[in-house]
């Protein structure tokens, strides 16, 4: 991250290492201090910044920068230095006199430079240039959209986010405002329906707190603890933007885990959720005692597979199964929490994993014994619905996928009909209740009174039978 003072010190731009993606940036002044905090809200879509494309948002300040210090959220100094353009001349550079080129507008198309990123994803993703534009052309646009209501109601702005299923939302602390409301729709008719996209970006009144109140809340929380409490070596806060909710993680001295627990919350408020892990290096064998990585659900992928949906994000994680007559236990295991803790559902680590006999209606355990929610899933895309046509003889099957490279294949059995659905590109075209596929399959004779279920062994209601 770089930091630069603009404007007589009233206004720094903030240099992040991420390229056109959904980024927030906040500030909290202090008399000695200012302290930035950065959000990038899908960072499972977009790839890390480079020297030639960064991305910048621009943060007003109360009060000149002054001989104050910047830091991160938590505490390392950023380096303040001037923009290049405010570095010796401007009148020319060793690639000549350059054109003025006007920065795109929210309401802009792609740009050429824009274009030619959305190719490089197309190849790279085995989609088409047209894909890729509906699925990230407009995110740019949104982002400016962000900033501009983030800047002009930061008293009461909560936070934006797009979601991995596909929906958008603008949260603020009381009722919305007017002009954010007329200022959506425009950029809904002007950017998304061009591009095909129905989905409606959804305005959140009543979060209760600002983007601001909380951020500064969890730097509070974080402050209280770093470098203040002796029983703890390392801390990591952050908060969900949905509920208000911060959650610390914090890593004991000693092994006394509960004693460094009680440490910790009688130094924050009782509203901060406390996590303790402990590290012990013995001799040789390195990590010893395993820190956990929390379950937040499990997806069946096909009748043998599992995909395991945890709380850490691009981290080194592993999982292993035991399974049981009544139920399969899972226990996942992260070795760098530290540095890649996540609360944000936009990035989650995603685990597949084999096991010996399919789910049924075994239950899904963590290694505490604590019940996981389990989704089945016929590969990428859920079912839902399925319509029996023309006597029996075909199957119409409605998916949650929208505008999707889709695929349903069924296998044939004297009691019943397995369905097998696949979606390559499902982290780009979740749908809505306004668009989903439908896709129709021949059957080799009529549906009768046979069941039909998913390669998992689930059943599937069917309307409409003959």
């Amino acid at each position: 991250m770089e930091v630069w003072a603009t404007d007589d010190d009233l206004v720094i731009e903030v240099i992040l290492d991420t390229c056109n993606a959904d980024v927030s940036v906040d500030v909290v002044e202090y008399d000695d201090r200012v302290v930035v905090r950065a959000t990038n809200h899908d960072a499972h879509l977009i790839d890390t910044g480079s020297d030639d494309c960064r991305d910048g948002v621009r943060v007003d300040l109360e009060k000149p920068l002054g001989d104050r210090r910047v830091t991160d959220s938590s505490g390392v100094e950023i380096v303040v230095t001037q923009p290049p353009w405010a570095v010796g001349s401007t009148e020319s550079t060793e690639q000549g006199d350059l054109p003025d080129v006007e920065p795109p507008e929210m309401f802009d198309p792609p740009t050429d430079a824009e274009l030619s990123d959305l190719q490089f994803i197309a190849e790279r993703d085995g989609i088409s240039l047209e894909e890729a534009v509906a699925a990230y052309g407009w995110r740019r646009g949104f982002s400016q959209l962000v900033q501009e209501i983030a800047v002009w109601h930061r008293k009461s702005y909560a936070g934006a986010a797009i979601e991995p299923d596909g929906s958008i939302w603008i949260a603020f602390k009381g009722d919305v405002p007017s002009d954010v409301v007329s200022l959506v729709r425009q950029f809904e008719r002007e950017v998304l329906e061009p591009l095909g996209l129905s989905t409606r970006i959804e305005l959140v009144p009543d979060r209760g707190f600002t983007e601001r109140e909380l951020n500064a809340r969890v730097i509070a929380a974080y402050y209280a603890v770093y470098d203040r409490s002796p029983l703890v070596s390392d801390v990591s806060a952050a908060a969900d933007p949905r509920t208000g909710e911060i959650q610390m993680v914090v890593r004991s001295v000693g092994a006394d885990v509960a004693r460094t627990e009680a440490d910790v919350r009688a130094r924050v408020s009782d509203d901060v959720k406390v996590r303790v892990t402990y590290f012990a290096f013995g001799e040789g064998d390195g990590l010893n005692g395993p820190v956990y990585a929390v379950v937040h659900e499990v997806r069946v992928v096909d009748e043998l597979v599992l995909e395991v949906v945890l709380d850490t994000c691009t981290a080194d994680v592993s999982v292993d199964v035991d399974e049981y007559d009544d139920r399969i236990m899972v226990e996942a295991r992260y070795h760098d929490w530290y540095r890649f803790l996540t609360f944000h559902p936009a990035c989650q680590d995603l685990v597949r994993v084999d096991i010996e006999q399919a789910l049924g209606d075994r239950r899904v355990t963590s290694s505490s014994g604590e019940e996981i929610v389990v989704k089945r899933q016929i590969g990428h895309a859920a079912v839902i619905e399925l319509r029996a046509v023309d006597n029996g003889l075909g199957l119409e099957v409605l998916l949650d996928t929208c505008n999707a490279d889709v695929s349903v294949d069924v296998d044939e059995y004297d009691d019943r009909i397995v369905v097998h659905a696949t979606n390559p590109d499902w982290h780009l075209f979740v749908a809505g209740d306004d668009c989903q596929d439908g896709v129709r399959v021949e059957l080799d004779r009529p549906l009768g009174d046979r069941r039909v279920t998913d390669s998992s062994g689930g059943e599937i209601a069917v309307t409409q039978r003959p």
